[in-house]
């Protein structure tokens, strides 16, 4: 049986082939990930967002 592991022995520097896929293929997390803003530089919201209304 196959697994969807990611990393040998939970060790991050050691990626099994599925998780070289995962993270460094051509459409992996590398190549589409974006820093989402809050992360940003020069981010100053410190206030939580306002809830949003649930339409019916």
């Amino acid at each position: 049986m196959q697994y969807l592991d990611l990393v040998t022995n939970f060790d991050p520097g050691q990626l099994t082939s599925w998780g070289r896929r995962l993270f460094n293929g051509s459409n992996g997390i590398v190549a589409t990930a974006k820093e989402a803003a809050v992360f940003s530089a020069g981010a100053t919201r410190t206030t939580p967002p306002a809830v949003p209304l649930l339409h019916h």
